[in-house]
C-alpha cells in the first residue's frame, strides 16, 4: 500500500517475467488516481459530485477503489471538464480532448459530440427513473446510442438558441416531454426487454 496527495493506491502483488520483484498497481487503483485528477479539475469537490451526480464521499470512494465508477457518473464527471474518456478507462492518450493530436481520425470519433451524448445520457436516465425503468447496461447503450442518430439529424436543423439540449452541455434532453423521443424509447424499450 502507498499513500500520497491523500490517495490510498493499492498495488496487486502479481509478478511476471518482466515484472519481477515489482508490485503493479491494480487497475481500481489507476483508475481512482485518475478519477482524482480529474475530480482537481473542479473548483470543489462537492461540484465534481454533482456533475457525477453522487455524494463527496461516494467519489471517494471511487478514487480509493472501493467502489466502481458506473460509465454514466463517469462519463458526466470527464466530459464537464473535456476530458478523454478513453485516458479515463485506460489512462492512454492525453487527458484533455483539446489536447489530442489527429492526423487522419474515423469518421466516427470526428463526428462525435460529446456534449450531446451527456445530455442524451442524463435525459435518458432521468426518463427510465420517472418511467421506473431499470435496465442493464447494455440496453442503456443501445437507447443511447439510437437516440443520439435521432437527434444528430434533429440538431441539423436547429440552432443551440433554439435547442441548448442538443448543443450545450449541462442540458439533459427531455425525453418524457417528447412524444416523438418518448415514444421511440418506449418502443425500443419493449423490443429489448422481450
Amino acid at each position: 500500500m502507498c499513500k500520497g496527495d491523500g490517495i490510498t493506491m493499492t498495488y496487486d502483488n502479481r509478478e511476471g517475467p518482466d515484472e519481477v520483484g515489482r508490485a503493479l498497481p491494480t487497475y481500481e487503483a489507476e483508475l481512482g488516481t485518475r478519477i482524482s485528477l480529474v475530480i482537481d479539475l473542479y473548483d470543489l469537490k462537492a461540484d465534481a459530485a454533482r456533475v457525477a451526480d453522487v455524494t463527496p464521499e461516494m467519489l471517494n470512494r471511487y478514487v480509493r477503489g472501493q467502489h466502481k465508477i458506473p460509465f454514466t457518473n463517469a462519463a458526466r464527471l470527464a466530459s464537464a471538464k473535456g476530458v478523454s474518456l478513453d485516458w479515463l478507462w485506460s489512462g492512454e492518450g492525453p487527458m484533455l480532448l483539446r489536447d489530442r493530436v489527429h492526423d487522419s481520425p474515423p469518421a466516427a470519433v470526428e463526428s462525435f459530440d460529446l456534449a450531446l451524448m451527456g445530455n442524451l445520457v442524463s435525459g435518458l436516465m432521468a426518463f427510465l427513473q420517472r418511467e421506473s425503468l431499470d435496465l442493464d447496461p447494455e440496453y442503456i447503450g443501445r437507447a443511447v446510442t439510437l437516440l443520439y442518430m435521432l437527434m444528430e439529424r434533429e440538431r441539423r436543423d436547429t440552432t443551440p438558441e433554439d435547442r441548448p439540449d442538443l448543443w450545450v452541455e449541462g442540458h439533459p434532453v427531455d425525453i418524457a416531454n417528447d412524444k416523438i423521443l418518448a415514444e421511440t424509447v418506449r418502443l425500443a424499450l419493449g423490443r429489448l426487454r422481450r
